[in-house]
């Protein structure tokens, strides 16, 4: 058996057009959970994420999450 200590490594690919979950209000900067992480997150053209509203990214800028709201 063979164990690997790396973590996976997480893509633009990999993250992009991912569904989370928004930890904190986007108005415009935020905090999302994506993968069982914790990330810094803008909202897509200024638009409006509550707390608890279902995410999904759209870009990465600087280190940045671009985030859209899903409707329901």
């Amino acid at each position: 058996m063979i164990f690997s200590f790396f973590k996976p490594k997480i893509t633009y690919k990999s993250i992009t057009n991912s569904i989370g979950i928004a930890k904190t209000d986007i108005k415009p900067f935020g905090e999302i959970r994506i993968k069982r992480k914790i990330w810094k997150a803008k909202a897509f053209a200024n638009q409006q994420i509550n707390k608890g509203d279902l995410i999904k990214t759209v870009d990465i800028k600087n280190l940045l999450l671009v985030v859209k709201k899903i409707k329901k």
